[in-house]
């Protein structure tokens, strides 16, 4: 899986780890780098953050997208996600990519940040606050009595959590997703 082959490494006889070393120096000489992804997932389009410091998340904030995703790097693992491996790097998430609205959708949200003034700071915080704003906790194993959906709240073991990619990934029912204000989102980076 290429996309959690990063860093990679140039000499590897796996494919996957030389073409992610390509990729992450190609995309280093580079000040943002967006990597596009498809789900069959109903997700819709949305943003997946690598780290959302100030300087990213001025980035995000130009992306026409309504949710915003921070997935915390794992430290126990040594490879990981392309966008990880870039100071910009950020991946659009494009769920039941084979819609015709969905491919709509992400060309639409392509076009706007092509016409974005990517040095316009100002308004950042305003154009976030209007996003709805989550940090991956984590996946659960055990199935919960009450049926997930996409980004969709659930209450499971005393927590409330938003559900993602609900039966899609690792074995897991779904991955778990607090949804927090951009200050809350701040501070989470901030004690990483």
């Amino acid at each position: 899986d290429l996309n959690r082959s990063a860093p990679g490494h140039p000499e590897s006889e796996s494919y996957e780890m030389r073409r992610a070393a390509e990729l992450v120096a190609k995309a280093n000489s580079h000040p943002y780098y967006v990597d596009l992804h498809g789900s069959h997932k109903p997700t819709g389009v949305f943003l997946i953050l690598s780290r959302p410091t100030e300087a990213q998340l001025q980035f995000a904030s130009h992306f026409d997208v309504d949710r915003i995703v921070w997935f915390r790097p794992d430290p126990h693992t040594v490879s990981g996600t392309l966008v990880a491996h870039h100071p910009m790097g950020v991946a659009i998430e494009s769920g039941c990519q084979g819609a015709a609205s969905i491919r709509t959708k992400l060309a639409g949200v392509i076009e706007r940040l092509l016409d974005a003034d990517l040095k316009q700071q100002d308004g950042w915080r305003e154009r976030l606050a209007q996003k709805e704003l989550y940090i991956f906790e984590g996946a659960i194993y055990d199935h919960p009595k009450e049926p997930l959906a996409e980004f969709q709240p659930y209450t499971w073991e005393g927590e409330t959590f938003h559900a993602l990619f609900v039966g899609s990934h690792d074995g897991a029912v779904a991955y778990k997703l607090r949804k927090v204000n951009l200050e809350t989102l701040i501070a989470a980076d901030a004690r990483e």
